[in-house]
C-alpha cells in the first residue's frame, strides 16, 4: 500500500471537511498536558497517570518522547512541546526524584491508614496510582532491578514485598 493511501485512510470525513485523525489525537493530548501543567506545575505527568476522565495523558506522552526519539515527530509538535517545557527524557537526579516523591506518597498514605501498603487500585486523591507504584516496586524487587537503599527505605517503614497471604 502506497504511502498516500495509508494517509488517506488515516484521516476521516466529517461535515464535508477532511480530518487527519492524527492531528486530532495530538491535538487532545496536548490539551491535557495543558491542564495538568496549569494544575501541576510542569508538563510532564507521572507514570500511568489519567485524566479524571479516564484518559491516559502518561501513555500520550510516552508515545511522544518514542516518535521524538526515533525521528517521526513533527517539528512543529516538537516546538509546541518545547514551549511548555516538556522534557523529552530523564537525568539520574529526576529519577532519583521522583522515586522519592512516590515514597513521600507511601509516607503519607501510611500515617492516613496505619499501612504503607496501599491496594493495588490506589489513587491518590490527584489521580497518581500509587498502588501501581508500589506492585512495580515489588516487581523490581522479584527481579532484583531495586538498589539496597531502596529496598532497606521500603522495609523501614514496613512495606511488604508480598500482599498475599501465607498458605
Amino acid at each position: 500500500m502506497t504511502t498516500q493511501k495509508q494517509s488517506l485512510r488515516r484521516q476521516i470525513k466529517k461535515n464535508g471537511l477532511i480530518i487527519n485523525v492524527h492531528n486530532k489525537a495530538f491535538e487532545r493530548g496536548f490539551q491535557y498536558t495543558l491542564e495538568y501543567q496549569k494544575h501541576f506545575g510542569k508538563p510532564n505527568a507521572p507514570k500511568g497517570y489519567r485524566t479524571p476522565d479516564g484518559y491516559s495523558l502518561a501513555e500520550w506522552q510516552k508515545t511522544q518522547r518514542r516518535s521524538y526519539k526515533k525521528g517521526m515527530l513533527a517539528q512543529d509538535r516538537i516546538k509546541r512541546l518545547d514551549d511548555i517545557g516538556f522534557k523529552w527524557g530523564f537525568t539520574k537526579v529526576q529519577l532519583k526524584e521522583q522515586w522519592d516523591s512516590r515514597y513521600a506518597l507511601t509516607l503519607k498514605y501510611k500515617h492516613e491508614n496505619d499501612t504503607p501498603n496501599a491496594p493495588c487500585k490506589y489513587k491518590t486523591p490527584d489521580g497518581y496510582g500509587l498502588g501501581a507504584w508500589q506492585s512495580r516496586q515489588r516487581e523490581y524487587y522479584v527481579r532484583n532491578e531495586l538498589s539496597q537503599d531502596k529496598i532497606k527505605k521500603l522495609e523501614r517503614i514496613g512495606f511488604k514485598w508480598s500482599l498475599r497471604a501465607p498458605k
